[in-house]
């Protein structure tokens, strides 16, 4: 079979329900920067804020027709750099569909708003993020997060050239 695609996420319950139940897995939330369960109201009201502006890109990806997981950017500061975050369904994991989704993602979110780093914060026990994001030409920094994540940089300019 071909490897999976993304789509842009739609304004619709489908998709939003989607990612809240990739992202309130358990294996999902154990590593995520919000460890707490989300529940549908204060979801559904994130995700619309993320349809107003443009301070969020949020891709599905599809693979067999069905949606397997995502990969979503937000916009830092200074603007021209974004966080990104990638999460698949449970069944659809260690399938290989994580690298050609954020090496995809990565390039639309570098082409739609014109970045120049890519940043991408990575709880340090999760060493299959750790890899992934390596194989996507991410870098270690030497700074960690806030909250103690590893952060990796993307040098998105190099795409430009």
């Amino acid at each position: 079979m071909t490897e999976p695609t993304l789509r842009p996420a739609l304004h619709n319950e489908a998709d939003a329900r989607f990612l809240l139940a990739v992202r309130n897995d358990p294996l999902a939330r154990e590593v995520s920067l919000q460890r707490e369960k989300i529940d549908w109201e204060a979801h559904w009201s994130w995700y619309e804020a993320g349809f107003e502006g443009d301070r969020r890109l949020v891709y599905i990806g599809i693979w067999g027709g069905q949606r397997i997981g995502y990969v979503r950017f937000d916009r830092t500061e200074p603007a021209n750099a974004a966080l990104v975050s990638i999460a698949l369904a449970p069944d659809h994991r260690g399938r290989g569909h994580a690298t050609p989704l954020l090496k995809t993602g990565v390039a639309q979110a570098i082409a739609a708003w014109s970045l120049e780093r890519v940043i991408a914060e990575i709880h340090p026990d999760n060493a299959r993020s750790i890899k992934l994001f390596e194989r996507c030409a991410f870098v270690a920094q030497d700074a960690r997060s806030a909250d103690g994540f590893r952060r990796f940089s993307h040098p998105a300019r190099r795409l430009h050239k």
